[in-house]
């Protein structure tokens, strides 16, 4: 009796058995399986793959084995979930923390309580992150995912509180000249705790497997300019105060931990501005409220950069996506001269004041003899850095990280004086330590 053809996964088969690819009608050895106990040898070329445990086939093991892998994958990035998603999720997650927001992610925030801090608190919270915000002040109300802890991260005990189940770090808190609590002319052991703090936050998101470190420093870290021209990453820092000095020291703790993290970012803002931070600018604005002239160093032809506080947080937030072991600028784009600024600012104002140039090296001993019997209103890392242009490179941000500011500086300023006419000048907002 002729057999009935079997179909198989590759359509129909020749009598005599699933597989046969000889008109024979039998299978062959291979295709039968051992013989007498014994398997044949490999295919020349080939390595021998090795059997399949008791009672699974070659597929459940790749099955099972892939499984093992990702259920590491997730004991690793410190997720519940099932197995299944795991390769999914490391995908996305090896891109950056940024494209993982919804899940359950832990970002530290020091000096939240802050002008900045309040801004990267914010904007995380926008993208769906679980915010552990610190500060030496608890000066903001709770907020669904924001778990907030007050203490002073100069304390190695209080670091390694802060930090467990933490995967990225914003390190942003310093003593700054308007810190409320600091003498504006004993300020070098005060600045010295920026250094302390950074070290001990460092030392403490080490142990506790961190894995990406964003430092905000500061543009002080050049001091004045050498020669003209654009400042990059690489120039010489040579800082004329504490606050720049405290910089420069906090990120050379940064570059040599940069071995324990999967990243370490540095980034250098300019001056931060907005509607909610005055310090130097409540000066400039009481003069243009009140139609007196405004004092310049020289011409006003030199320019400055600065950046709007929700630019700089933007900043911060692609450094915890994109970040990589660099440092970078960060700064607005198209910096006006300080005549244009300050002509600008009058104009959209309504005021009655006048620019008035003053010669640079008299003003500059003034300003240095005053500082010397604590009567001045600016100190040295300002008003020697003033009159020189202080244009930052910015290409390397736009490149890597992909940061270009939103807002131009103008804007900027005439935003934050039209809230401190509303708010009448009281003050510093944000008592916290923060750039």
């Amino acid at each position: 009796m002729r057999s009935r053809p079997k179909r198989t996964r590759n359509g129909i088969a020749r009598p005599g058995g699933r597989g046969c690819r000889s008109g024979s009608g039998r299978r062959s050895a291979r295709a039968r399986g051992p013989i007498g106990g014994k398997r044949p040898p490999p295919r020349p070329g080939r390595s021998p793959r090795p059997p399949p445990g008791p009672g699974r086939s070659p597929r459940r093991e790749r099955d099972r084995a892939r499984g093992l892998r990702n259920r590491a994958l997730l004991r690793r990035l410190g997720r519940p979930g099932p197995p299944e998603c795991a390769a999914r999720r490391c995908r996305r997650d090896v891109r950056g923390l940024g494209h993982v927001w919804a899940e359950r992610i832990v970002i530290l925030v020091t000096g939240a309580a802050g002008f900045l801090g309040r801004e990267v608190v914010r904007q995380l919270r926008a993208r769906g992150a679980t915010v552990r915000a610190v500060d030496m002040v608890e000066d903001a109300p709770p907020a669904e995912g924001v778990e907030r802890m007050t203490g002073d991260l100069v304390d190695p005990a209080f670091c390694r509180a802060v930090v467990p189940g933490v995967q990225a770090v914003v390190h942003s808190a310093a003593v700054q000249f308007h810190t409320p609590g600091v003498p504006r002319f004993r300020i070098e052991p005060f600045f010295r705790r920026n250094a302390a703090m950074t070290r001990a936050l460092l030392d403490a998101s080490i142990a506790a497997g961190v894995r990406r470190f964003v430092l905000v420093s500061s543009d002080m870290v050049y001091g004045p300019p050498a020669r003209p021209g654009l400042l990059r990453e690489d120039a010489p820092t040579h800082p004329v105060g504490p606050y720049g000095r405290s910089k420069v020291e906090s990120e050379a703790h940064a570059r040599a931990a940069r071995g324990r993290f999967e990243d370490v970012t540095i980034l250098r803002p300019s001056v931060i501005i907005g509607p909610g931070r005055l310090g130097l600018l409540q000066k400039l604005f009481d003069m243009v409220r009140t139609g007196r002239a405004v004092p310049m160093f020289g011409p006003g032809h030199n320019r400055h950069h600065m950046i709007a506080v929700d630019d700089l947080a933007r900043a911060c937030l692609l450094a915890l996506d994109r970040g990589t072991h660099g440092t970078y600028n960060v700064a607005s784009q198209n910096p006006p001269t300080t005549r244009e600024m300050l002509s600008e600012l009058c104009r959209r104002a309504g005021s009655s004041s006048i620019l008035m140039a003053l010669p640079t090296p008299p003003l500059q001993l003034a300003l240095r003899m005053l500082w010397s019997v604590r009567l001045s209103p600016m100190n040295p890392e300002q008003f020697l850095i003033a009159p020189v242009d202080y244009v930052l490179d910015t290409s390397a941000a736009r490149n890597e990280l992909g940061f270009e500011a939103r807002r131009h500086d103008t804007d900027t300023m005439v935003d934050t004086y039209r809230w401190y006419v509303e708010t009448l000048g009281d003050g510093h907002r944000a008592p916290s330590a923060l750039r």
